[in-house]
Order: structure tokens, then C-alpha cells, then sequence
């Protein structure tokens, strides 16, 4: 890792904390078994996910509707407030995503 990776400012795990101060218990798996909100950050030209990085693991959720709903209210923040590196969300069924999505792949920034 680089210094810069390490270096995450306080200002990305304030608005982490203040997203996980909505939800405030882990919701039950509904019918549609569970989806994982992932984040991944585009750092030195390569996107990384973000269980790389101090408070941004993947987070599950009951159905593709919750995560989908995170996913925009994360994104928005981000909007609001924008992190020191760009950042991509992804809803992913089953389990957490390892690997940045196809659409990502490749890109270098």
C-alpha cells in the first residue's frame, strides 16, 4: 500500500459513521436473501475495494431494495461531502464483491 492509501482523511469516516448511525440494526434476510453494498476507491489510477481501507467493508443488506435505497443515500452524501478519492457503489447479491465490477476494470484514472 501506499502512504496516500493509508492516509485516509477523517472527513471519509465521519460521513461512514454518520451512514451507520441510520441503520440501526442488521436488517433480517428477506425473501430475496442478502445483497452487500460495496464501495470501491480510485486510488493512483487503480480502483480498490474499499474493505482495503478502515471502516469500508461491505455492508448487508435483507433485499435488493435496501441496498439500492443505501446505496443512493451513500452516493448522495458523496455529492454533498466529496471524498478525497472518486468512489464507484455497487449492490452485489450473495456476497461481498473481492474484485472492482466489469465496468470498472481496466480504467485507469
Amino acid at each position: 500500500m501506499t502512504g496516500r492509501t493509508e492516509r485516509v482523511p477523517g472527513r471519509i469516516f465521519r460521513t461512514l459513521l454518520a451512514a451507520g448511525a441510520l441503520v440501526t440494526a442488521s436488517p433480517a434476510i428477506g425473501e430475496e436473501g442478502s445483497w452487500w453494498l460495496n464501495v470501491f476507491f480510485e486510488i493512483d489510477g487503480e480502483w480498490r475495494p474499499g474493505h482495503e481501507i478502515d471502516g469500508w467493508s461491505p455492508r448487508e443488506y435483507g433485499s435488493r431494495a435496501e441496498c439500492a435505497e443505501r446505496k443512493a443515500y451513500a452516493e448522495a452524501r458523496c455529492t454533498e461531502t466529496p471524498l478525497d478519492y472518486p468512489t464507484s457503489w455497487f449492490c452485489s447479491p450473495g456476497k461481498p464483491m473481492d474484485e472492482p465490477p466489469e465496468e470498472l476494470r481496466g480504467i485507469m484514472c
